[in-house]
């Protein structure tokens, strides 16, 4: 669940003494700054702070059970804040504060990101183009802060923060190829093709049932001929009816739980779809 702003409030409140205390919407979640720097966040109405040497060593000289809990699943653990105590809550930002580096001045933008030789653009048709992976953090956050897209990606409601967004697009074109899905001029979903042979896609909502993610997929299918690969292979949960049905349309066949593979076979002609 999403931490509520009753809780925020209650939060800044108690921490109300100390110079340069904020906090900042995430996803549903808050981050909690003091004098610019990030000292720990407020997660499912709960006060998580970082666990420093000094906010762990005053914790013990004042006799107090150190508590730590994840922000969220796979998350590293954080000390866990008994906001009712005012004073020692206090006492522990702001020793967290004090350990914490001064925050590095964002320099100014001069040039747009960095992006991707033409060569290595693949074009799917004249509406579709599969452009490779470079950070754009504006166009493709906003397709994994919604719900029903991490679900079917994740099965989870959880959506993503920067940093998952980051690991994650990290580990796709590290261990495979990992492209930007084109349509009409506009960046839409992604598609990816691990060395494992795993192929993943994501088309944002706005976008899906016109048949863009079926022939990215087929695209995948194409590159995976041209790296050699015997066959490959989807993971796709039971409930994702659409996306089941997009690859036994393209030939897929259920290979055990939420697995489905495609064989490519020696001397096969390329299909049109």
């Amino acid at each position: 669940m999403a931490s509520s702003k009753e809780f925020l409030e209650f939060v800044l409140d108690q921490l109300s003494r100390i110079e340069g205390i904020s906090a900042r919407a995430m996803m549903g979640e808050y981050v909690l700054y003091c004098r610019g720097k990030v000292v720990g966040g407020i997660y499912d109405d709960r006060l998580l702070l970082k666990p420093t040497p000094g906010a762990l060593k005053l914790m013990a000289e004042e006799g107090r059970s150190i508590e730590a809990q994840q922000p969220y699943k796979g998350a590293k653990e954080m000390l866990a804040a008994d906001v009712d105590d005012r004073e020692l809550t206090c006492r522990v930002v702001e020793a967290i504060a004090a350990e914490l580096p001064e925050p590095k001045r964002k320099k100014a933008k001069t040039e747009p990101p960095e992006k991707p030789e033409a060569a290595r653009i693949r074009t799917v048709d004249e509406e579709i183009r599969l452009i490779p992976y470079y950070r754009n953090d504006e166009a493709s956050l906003p397709w994994y802060q919604d719900p029903d897209v991490c679900r079917q990606v994740d099965n989870t409601d959880r959506v993503y923060d920067l940093g998952t967004l980051h690991r994650m697009y990290d580990f796709l074109s590290t261990h495979g190829e990992c492209y930007y899905i084109e349509y009409r001029g506009e960046l839409v979903g992604d598609v990816s093709l691990r060395d494992s042979a795993k192929i993943a896609i994501v088309v944002s909502k706005e976008y899906q049932n016109r048949h863009i993610g079926r022939k990215c997929a087929a695209e995948m299918l194409k590159l995976a001929r041209e790296k050699g690969f015997g066959a490959v292979k989807a993971n796709i949960y039971s409930f994702n009816e659409q996306s089941k049905r997009m690859f036994l349309s393209l030939g897929f066949s259920p290979a055990g739980g939420d697995w489905y593979e495609y064989k490519l076979t020696d001397g096969e002609s390329e299909k049109t779809w």
